[in-house]
């Protein structure tokens, strides 16, 4: 790559490039979903880096910007911008545009833990995913699972996903390096006092803080940094905090309202500095973001864990050292500077049942401390700009974002050629995608991360066989009540809404704990007209043998009689005394009544020690303890002697 002198202002935005796609076979078209190009954020950054740098590595690219873009689409240099739509992070329309764009992937940089996989239903979903506590939380782990592929940003990530056992591949995030670069310190100071309420004293020690003020409690440590200061201030009345973020005075994004707090420690508007808010929300001049790293003396990048840390390798670029948490990706990322050890810091304990963690301010001072003293340093500051350049965007993009995308292209295109066709199929031609294979599990249930094991699976074989494949994770009201100790009700709520669809002639369940084994056969096999198909079991159980129709897999004739029936069904809900399998007992007392059961044969629904079958269609794994390893290892074998 050849070397460029750095510019004194910000290049051209990647926006305005007109590329041409280099000759030769065509690439896979990628569907970018993220924060709009100029987004005021970090995934913002990413998409305004990075999509037209892979439109020009010849990947016809569109995107989704679920935040930043409403109402219309916008074609900007050939690529197609979605808007987003009802849903915050834009699930309601992400498999509607990815294929409308006739993309072969959807791409999300965005927290993986708000993606439900159903929505990217007849896509593949390749998740650009952060991890920011520990251990891997069990909501990204269930999800990104049943992802196509995935990728992660930190080494620390790496470690996360290797402990789960999850194949991923690494991209870190980008720097623009050209854009970010020293300057003098005053030239700087002039460039940031232009845009700020409060003009700040060349000759004061300046700590900058950048970062989003969302939620509470603050992920980004906002109170112990401002605390931390404090204590500096008291010592050192020469030092200013610049807090480059939302006021919270109005509880934008539900964040932290910083000038109560402020104010109640005694500080003045010359101590502590906000930006202009309007102009915040409108956008700074691109000059203003190198202005503000360059003119600080150092970073407060202290937060309670980062997925990234991308303003960690931004200010290191423009040659500013930082003070980081040595907990999560910000070790990795530090090349001058000062760490918080983890020994001073409290566990949090978050929402996703994973670890943060909350620094002491007494900790963050003392780096502070370090760093006052150290003021002027010109070596922290040139060693801070050597190690940020590993982050160039143009370096990712070869080093990195080029193998990984090769890799996933070679599965693509290795799908599209593969063809798996029966003698059933040949002999009664389908209706492409007039069935519908479901699956479904509660947020609750503790078996929903089996749907990680053979979604994979299932996705390919719904594809090779023109069958529609939906995972759906989440409650149903009354249905997934677990007073009555029983989730089944809500499946059967959920088979009912998808009768709504009428282009579905047949509708094939399959629990979670349940798979294909024979990849060859057609699920619409085992349809029949006006019935529903279920295999016999015989369970020994206490010294009883129930004899029932089992409910794990079931095939559904899209019919008036059958939807009337499970309309039926579900006002037996929550089932009784008698039948004390919920759900299950009250089928087979009603449909037996009604006679709609249809007799599957015992290799539809194959559970070893029910009624096992050398070689079945469906392998259903209820009543082991382990079922998500018994599953794994089964799945292993049978991928193994599949030719």
């Amino acid at each position: 790559m050849s070397k460029r002198k750095h510019p004194k202002t910000a290049p051209q935005n990647l926006n305005n490039l007109v590329v041409t796609p280099p000759a030769g076979p065509q690439k896979m078209g990628i569907h970018w979903f993220s924060n709009a190009t100029w987004a005021p954020s970090g995934y913002g950054v990413q998409s305004r880096l990075f999509v037209n740098r892979l439109k020009a590595l010849g990947y016809p690219m569109s995107m989704t910007a679920f935040y930043g873009l409403q109402g219309h689409t916008l074609n900007m240099d050939g690529v197609v911008m979605f808007p987003c739509g009802f849903h915050p992070y834009g699930m309601d329309v992400a498999a509607y545009n990815t294929l409308a764009s006739n993309a072969d992937i959807c791409l999300t940089n965005l927290d993986s833990w708000v993606c439900d996989p159903a929505a990217f239903n007849g896509t593949r979903w390749v998740p650009w995913f952060p991890v920011d506590s520990t251990p891997l939380p069990q909501a990204i782990e269930m999800r990104v699972r049943q992802a196509y592929d995935r990728i992660v940003y930190t080494k620390f990530a790496c470690q996360q996903c290797d402990e789960k056992k999850l194949d991923y591949h690494y991209v870190p995030m980008g720097v623009d390096t050209k854009a970010l670069f020293p300057i003098a310190r005053a030239d700087a100071m002039k460039e940031l006092n232009l845009h700020i309420p409060h003009p700040i004293d060349p000759d004061k020690f300046l700590i900058s803080m950048v970062a989003m003020n969302k939620g509470a409690p603050s992920r980004k440590a906002f109170y112990q940094n401002i605390r931390a200061f404090k204590e500096l201030h008291a010592h050192h009345p020469d030092t200013v905090l610049y807090l480059h973020t939302q006021k919270g005075e109005n509880g934008e994004l539900g964040g932290l309202n910083l000038p109560v707090f402020v104010r109640d420690l005694g500080f003045t508007n010359d101590d502590v500095i906000f930006p202009d808010q309007q102009i915040l929300i409108n956008g700074y001049p691109d000059t203003f973001l190198n202005a503000i790293y360059n003119a600080s003396d150092v970073l407060d990048a202290c937060t309670m864990g980062e997925g990234f840390g991308l303003p960690i390798i931004e200010a290191q670029s423009a040659g500013c050292p930082v003070i980081i948490g040595d907990w999560t990706s910000m070790p990795e990322l530090l090349f001058s500077g000062w760490k918080v050890d983890k020994s001073d810091t409290e566990p949090y304990f978050t929402f996703l049942n994973s670890y943060m963690f909350d620094p002491h301010w007494q900790a963050i001072y003392e780096q502070m401390e370090l760093a006052y003293v150290a003021k002027g340093n010109q070596e922290l500051r040139t060693q801070a700009r050597a190690g940020a350049m590993a982050y160039d965007a143009d370096l990712i993009t070869e080093k990195y974002w080029t193998p990984v995308l090769e890799k996933i292209q070679a599965r693509v295109d290795a799908d599209k050629t593969r063809v798996v066709t029966t003698a059933a199929a040949i002999q009664q031609p389908r209706e492409p995608n007039d069935t519908l294979l479901l699956q479904c599990a509660s947020d609750n249930y503790p078996g929903a991360n089996m749907l990680g094991v053979t979604y994979a699976r299932n996705l390919d074989y719904c594809l090779a066989h023109k069958i529609d494949y939906q995972v759906i994770l989440g409650d149903v009201g009354k249905y997934t009540n677990q007073v009555f100790g029983h989730v089944g009700w809500a499946k059967i709520a959920l088979i009912r809404e998808k009768m709504q669809d009428l282009k579905y002639r047949n509708i094939f369940y399959l629990d979670v704990d349940t798979m294909i084994t024979d990849l060859t056969v057609d699920l619409r096999d085992a349809c029949a007209l006006d019935k529903i198909g279920a295999v016999w079991h015989e369970l020994k159980q206490g010294g009883q043998v129930m004899n029932h129709y089992n409910v794990g897999v079931l095939t559904f004739s899209n019919t008036e009689k059958v939807r009337k029936f499970v309309d039926e069904w579900l006002t037996k809900f929550p089932g009784t005394e008698q039948f004390p399998w919920w759900e299950q007992g009250e089928f087979n007392r009603l449909g037996t009544e009604q006679d709609i059961i249809w007799r599957l044969g015992a290799e539809w629904n194959s559970v070893k020690h029910v009624n096992p079958i050398e070689k079945p269609i469906i392998t259903g794994f209820h009543s082991y303890l382990d079922r998500y390893v018994v599953m794994k290892k089964h799945l292993d074998q049978v991928e193994k002697a599949t030719p």
